[in-house]
């Protein structure tokens, strides 16, 4: 319980990764998932350890078309075909947040 103690404090603490800015994940669903988030879902399948590529391809793909029909438990439903439930989440967050890279 103890910690708990602070949360109300913590609530609304929100700070942004490595000085990028902070994109509204959840306004990416219904719209289509751009290149660079789907490259960098490549990259990130094949830092979690999912180095077939086709598998890596079939599963960023298919969540990506999920994405866009603004179905998010179909795209989760997907990812879990290929990735346990924390590498699904994780590839949610970069399908909907990831920027370009310069």
């Amino acid at each position: 319980m103890a910690e708990f103690l602070n949360a109300q404090n913590m609530r609304h603490k929100v700070v942004p990764v490595r000085g990028t800015p902070m994109t509204d994940g959840f306004s990416a669903f219904g719209k289509p998932v751009p290149w660079h988030r789907q490259t960098a879902g490549l990259d990130h399948c094949r830092a979690m350890g999912l180095t077939n590529l086709e598998q890596a391809a079939a599963c960023v793909g298919g969540m990506s078309e999920q994405i866009e029909r603004d179905q998010p438990y179909e795209a989760i439903a997907v990812g879990m075909r290929y990735l346990d439930l924390i590498g699904t989440y994780r590839l949610l967050a970069v399908l909907l947040t990831a920027t370009e890279r310069e």
